[in-house]
C-alpha cells in the first residue's frame, strides 16, 4: 500500500500514464463507490467529482463514516453492495 501512495503523490508513473490512450480511461462496467462523509484521507468530493468522467455506469452511496467505514457502518456497507449486485 505504501507504494501506491508514493506513486500517487509523485511523478513516478508520469511517463507510463502518458502512454495510456484517453479512450481507455473510461470504465464501462458497473462501479459501486462508497463515499464516506467523515473521510480525511480519500476525500469523497474528489472521488465523486472524478466518477462522471471515468465511470459511465457508477452508483454512489454515502456513508456517515470515516476511513474505517468497514468497521463504522459494517451492516449498511455489507447490505448496500449486495442489493446493488442483485439489481444488476
Amino acid at each position: 500500500m505504501e507504494s501506491w501512495y508514493k506513486v500517487n503523490t509523485s511523478t513516478l508513473d508520469l511517463e507510463d500514464s502518458k502512454a495510456i490512450p484517453k479512450e481507455k480511461y473510461n470504465v464501462s462496467k458497473p462501479v459501486f463507490y462508497a463515499a464516506c462523509d467523515k473521510e480525511v484521507i480519500a476525500l469523497p468530493a474528489l472521488g465523486k467529482g472524478n466518477l462522471p468522467g471515468f465511470c459511465s455506469n457508477a452508483t454512489v452511496k454515502d456513508y456517515d463514516a470515516g476511513h474505517l467505514v468497514i468497521w463504522e457502518t459494517k451492516d449498511k456497507l455489507n447490505a448496500d453492495p449486495e442489493g446493488w449486485i442483485q439489481s444488476l
